[in-house]
């Protein structure tokens, strides 16, 4: 059985791999984010918010992105979403190795 802190960080592991996976991965670690919410401790607790707020944005600006490329400046939110989205994973990876909330 995994650790709440195991679990978050297999969270963002499959977010990470989800760049690779076509968002498969995410949705699952949405899912596990979702279900293991409620009684996690304040700094798990915030990581797991941002793990969910990740997920929702991403599919909004990918979504957006995917449509708006049949005039090309699609390609443009692409690239904004994607700079965004690893810098939001690599932020709370950072903030979970140090113990912190990432706010």
């Amino acid at each position: 059985m995994l650790t709440p802190l195991q679990i978050v960080w297999l969270i963002y592991l499959l977010q990470a791999s989800s760049y690779f996976t076509g968002g498969v991965t995410a949705l699952i670690g949405v899912i596990l984010a979702y279900l293991n919410l409620d009684g996690s401790s304040p700094l798990l607790g915030s990581h797991l918010r941002q793990q969910i707020r990740w997920f929702w944005w991403s599919l909004l600006w990918v979504v957006l992105g995917t449509l708006l490329s049949l005039i090309l400046v699609g390609y443009l939110v692409l690239l904004v979403w994607f700079v965004w989205s690893v810098y939001r994973l690599v932020k709370g990876l950072h903030c979970l190795n140090r113990q912190q909330p990432v706010d």
